[in-house]
């Protein structure tokens, strides 16, 4: 089996479902990142996403 080093500070939408339903997220998907994308979800320059700031988003939009 190969594997591909992931940057976690430039994660596609797919990289990231996939990276976040390794880890345990019951209900990840792309089209549920894409949905967070819509809602304002903080993205870099080029349109990928870093993995901590998307779970900072996520917390503070769970504390509202």
């Amino acid at each position: 089996m190969s594997y591909r080093q992931l940057n976690s500070s430039a994660l596609s939408s797919a990289d990231l479902a996939s990276v976040l339903t390794q880890a345990g997220a019951e209900r990840m998907t792309v089209a549920a990142v894409e949905s967070d994308l819509a809602a304002g979800c903080p993205v870099n320059g080029d349109g990928t996403i870093n993995l901590i700031h998307y779970t900072a988003w996520l917390v503070s939009r769970s504390n509202e």
